[in-house]
């Protein structure tokens, strides 16, 4: 992970729901991280003693939030690169030595990295000798799609955080899913392919071995998903 560039955004105006505006500051940071060139930002607003930072971005402007932990952003922040901008900023506005930065809840990290997703699921229809599609156009969802023309039909490959699962209808809710004994053999820790028994078994919030985001908390009061499936693999808005 190394640097490549920084620039500092003076007086960037973010509106309030008063009609007004508040002066914001940003501090755009470029990494080369395993040969991708990654983008995102911290900011301070006026009156604040917080910095906060967005997730990273890649060239296609894609989200990629599985790529840096909470300690990369706070290494990065405390850069020679970084923080001659930050204190720049901060002498500004007379808080210099009183800021803090703080990162996203350990809960809401996870490895999981899609585009590493979407190149096993390339590599295992190179094995199968058919042509994997990525499916993009999901809308509001918790999970990434592939499909594949296999020889009985198309099955779409489901994951969200490293929970994979197969259905032959992407666009149904709640999920038909399906068992495919020979596509879950090539999915290796710490992916978990589900079976149609577990997915359909009744939810309760103990089967989620990890904290729950307090999204996810209202998400499940509001929705009240009625099975593992469902909560796994679902359009929560």
């Amino acid at each position: 992970m190394k640097i490549t560039s920084t620039s500092l955004m003076y007086n960037h105006q973010v509106p309030c729901t008063d009609g007004t505006f508040i002066n914001s500051y940003d501090v755009h940071v470029t990494i080369n991280l395993n040969d991708e060139i990654l983008n995102f930002s911290y900011s301070l607003m006026e009156g604040e003693t917080v910095w906060g930072h967005t997730f990273a971005y890649d060239q296609s402007g894609y989200e990629r939030p599985g790529l840096l932990s909470p300690n990369d952003f706070r290494k990065l922040f405390a850069s020679p690169e970084v923080s001659q901008h930050t204190i720049q900023v901060e002498r500004k506005l007379g808080v210099i030595g009183r800021c803090t930065l703080t990162t996203f809840p350990e809960e809401e990290f996870s490895t999981f990295d899609f585009v590493s997703f979407h190149d096993l699921c390339k590599q295992i229809a190179g094995v199968l000798h058919v042509k994997p599609h990525i499916h993009e156009e999901l809308g509001v969802c918790s999970y990434h799609a592939v499909k594949f023309e296999l020889k009985d039909g198309p099955i779409f490959i489901l994951c969200n955080d490293y929970h994979v699962a197969f259905t032959h209808e992407v666009d149904s809710y709640p999920k038909k899913f399906i068992d495919h004994h020979k596509l879950a053999s090539y999915f290796p820790p710490p992916y978990k392919v589900y079976t149609v028994e577990e997915l359909n078994k009744p939810f309760h919030k103990e089967q989620i071995n990890r904290t729950l985001t307090d999204w996810e908390i209202y998400s499940i009061k509001h929705w009240k998903p009625a099975t593992l499936g469902d909560f796994l693999f679902n359009y929560w808005d």
